[in-house]
């Protein structure tokens, strides 16, 4: 009898182990991969024709990726860059007017152009013929804070 009781407190006891066990472990396979296999954020930027953009944010152990995918489909990965805090690139993709020419612009600067239309990544010098909507600074979006002449 005493030792059916002793059995059945352990038994709890045991439960009460795995399940503290399983949290931790938890908690600590989350942390691995995040290290090991990166985070990613995915934003996603219809167009006016139905085809949809998105810009996957991926960073790894100490590096960031951009990789641009239209309707599911990867047209460009960059290069690795330094991992700064969520934001610090001012990362976005934007349509040219008619929706068929799709830009990636980082710090504000057009690192990557794609003609959908022709299906091929714009160079050097194509970009002039398109026209962009005037994007605000993303900064403005933050506090208003003034420069010290303003």
């Amino acid at each position: 009898m005493v030792q059916q009781q002793i059995k059945k407190y352990l038994q709890y006891i045991g439960y009460l182990v795995c399940f503290i066990l399983g949290l931790t472990l938890q908690s600590n396979f989350q942390y691995a991969q995040d290290i090991f296999w990166g985070q990613k954020k995915e934003i996603a930027y219809p167009n006016q024709t139905g085809q949809v953009a998105s810009l996957i944010t991926q960073r790894n152990l100490a590096d960031i990726n951009f990789i641009v995918k239209i309707d599911g489909k990867k047209i460009y990965r960059s290069p690795e860059y330094a991992s700064y805090s969520e934001g610090w690139y001012q990362e976005y993709l934007q349509w040219d007017v008619t929706g068929k020419v799709l830009l990636l612009k980082l710090l504000g600067k057009r690192v990557f152009a794609y003609n959908t239309t022709t299906q091929k990544e714009l160079r050097k010098g194509e970009l002039a013929q398109y026209q962009f909507r005037e994007m605000k600074d993303i900064r403005e979006n933050y506090a208003p804070i003034k420069d010290i002449d303003e």
